[in-house]
């Protein structure tokens, strides 16, 4: 609410919504453009055919795999999969507001106090006595005394 509120906190969220929309709109345009009808990649994964229709925009061959992509689908791709990427390279703030959220001082709640200390030696302890400790037995240690018996008294192969 109070992003509303300040002219210059508004002016900035509209300048980074316009380079996302110069990005987006110059990735669409530039593979569009470009790559109009061909088949730009093929997924490394099987697709069904629902995605026939999203991924094959701009080419119409009935019997091509569904896990080949259009330019246009591959500008998606790109776009929405490399999301991340866009946002550290345009973004003025380098700490997003979801890493800055889970800073322990903005976080309310049980936390305490944000200048308050905390005693780790104490949540340790809690937390090591709320662990259940147990014995593991990797189950192929004796395979190979299991293999020997067998085969000395003549089942192996039975």
């Amino acid at each position: 609410m109070s992003a509303m509120m300040n002219p210059a906190m508004m002016t900035g969220m509209m300048k980074q919504s316009f380079m996302a929309q110069i990005y987006q709109v110059g990735i669409s345009f530039g593979l569009g453009y470009f790559f109009s009808g061909f088949i730009m990649a093929k997924l490394p994964f099987g697709l069904t055919e629902k995605f026939k229709v999203m991924m094959h925009q701009g080419f119409n061959i009935p019997l091509l795999d569904v896990s080949f992509v259009s330019s246009m689908s591959l500008a998606f791709l790109c776009i929405y999969g490399l999301q991340s990427l866009h946002g550290l390279l345009l973004s003025a703030n380098p700490m997003d507001e979801d890493l800055r959220m889970m800073n322990p001082q903005y976080m309310a709640g049980g936390a305490g106090a944000p200048n308050q200390p905390k005693d780790y030696a104490r949540l340790f302890e809690s937390e090591k006595d709320s662990y259940q400790l147990m014995n593991y037995e990797f189950a192929l240690n004796k395979a190979e005394d299991y293999l020997i018996l067998k085969h000395k008294k003549g089942e192996l192969f039975q």
